[in-house]
């Protein structure tokens, strides 16, 4: 995935020589639109400022990180790419053109004190995060309860599936279940090539066992090859019948046959795949309108970083307003293209030590420098 950079360095109208020293060095490099009219109240106040705006940019991008992998987890369910559509000042556009084209929203963020802009932005990307963490919560759950169903009707052995799903009306008789005050029906899972061994069997596994009532139920197997049978016989008998069946490695259900409950449980499963529908609908949306808001949100962080850090470092004119030049970039990732991008950015700032590693993203650089990955994956190059 690219790294985009945000840079600064001294001096106004310096975008020319940045883009002549860097320029061939870059896929992507743009004059950042960084306000110089942001306020302020005094140096010490942009000191605090840089610790706040650091973690409230780890803490956005953190969200980001999760509404990404939000949405791909839905464009895996619809088989395509996601492509984090970003809706800015009344125009929607793809996440790299925003980036690149940026342009700061004095109508949204405005531009006094930057302390009030952070506060506005941490508020308002705090009840996005809520939002959309409850929408993609209860989209969670009912998913989790339709494939509860799901792998109820497709996926489990007879050992373990719930027999209501499996002895359906149309596929079994009421009167293959026998129930009365002292009768009573038990259902037996036999392993494949097992079938003559149990009807011969069965009838030793308890007292009270009616004779010959084991009926094979026609049509019904796992993907294992079990076969289900029905036994007979009188109440008292049904646990020592079970525990008889286990014994000799048959494996007893407990299951009582109600067309009604069928239905219930079948109306059940129809209301979960529709509120399955509507919670997924939902959940994409919200997610895919937080995260457009959270990372214009973040965006603004880094501009806001790029302005406090190059006040501190560079001061301001006469006119008390900021002495800087910004860009965004997009490096070539090749060390010698990023060498020669650190070197020219150094050169652009006289006074300053431009002797620098260029391997060292941990050591001092004489301008301005924010590196950041947008997304975690690239949904071009995915």
């Amino acid at each position: 995935m690219s790294n985009f950079w945000v840079v600064s360095v001294p001096n106004e109208d310096k975008f020319s020589d940045i883009q002549k020293g860097c320029g061939r060095d870059c896929t992507d490099l743009k004059k950042l639109d960084c306000p110089a009219n942001l306020q302020f109240r005094t140096f010490d106040s942009l000191i605090k400022l840089v610790d706040d705006l650091a973690k409230a940019d780890t803490q956005i991008e953190s969200m980001i990180r999760r509404l990404e992998k939000a949405t791909w987890e839905f464009c895996d369910i619809d088989g395509k790419k996601p492509d984090f559509q970003i809706l800015a000042q009344g125009s929607t556009t793809d996440w790299k053109k925003y980036l690149t084209e940026f342009r700061w929203d004095t109508h949204k963020f405005g531009t006094a004190d930057i302390a009030g802009v952070l506060k506005k932005i941490l508020d308002v990307t705090t009840k996005l995060d809520e939002s959309g963490r409850e929408k993609f919560s209860k989209w969670t759950e009912v998913k989790g309860q339709a494939q509860t169903f799901s792998k109820n009707k497709d996926g489990l052995s007879l050992g373990t599936r719930d027999l209501i799903d499996v002895l359906t009306p149309g596929k079994v008789n009421s009167e293959d279940f026998i129930e009365t005050e002292h009768l009573t029906t038990v259902c037996v899972v036999v392993s494949k090539g097992e079938e003559m061994n149990f009807e011969k069997a069965y009838q030793e596994f308890a007292e009270d066992v009616v004779p010959e009532s084991a009926k094979r139920i026609t049509g019904i197997t796992d993907k294992e090859g079990n076969a289900l049978y029905r036994v007979v016989m009188f109440k008292t008998s049904a646990a020592d019948f079970r525990n008889k069946a286990r014994a000799n490695r048959f494996t007893a259900r407990e299951f009582t046959y109600n067309p009604n409950a069928y239905q219930t449980y079948d109306t059940k499963r129809k209301d979960i795949e529709v509120q399955l529908l509507e919670a997924e609908k939902m959940a994409k949306n919200i997610t895919r309108a937080v995260f457009s808001d959270t990372f214009t949100a973040w965006i603004h962080i880094k501009v806001l970083r790029c302005f406090v850090e190059s006040v501190l470092r560079y001061g301001l004119s006469d006119g008390s307003t900021p002495k800087f030049t910004s860009a965004i970039m997009v490096p070539k990732a090749a060390a010698g293209n990023i060498g020669s991008i650190r070197k020219c950015l150094a050169s652009l700032c006289p006074g300053k030590d431009n002797t620098e590693n260029v391997d060292g993203e941990e050591e001092f650089h004489p301008y301005v420098y924010l590196p950041f990955t947008p997304l975690a994956i690239d949904p071009n190059a995915a």
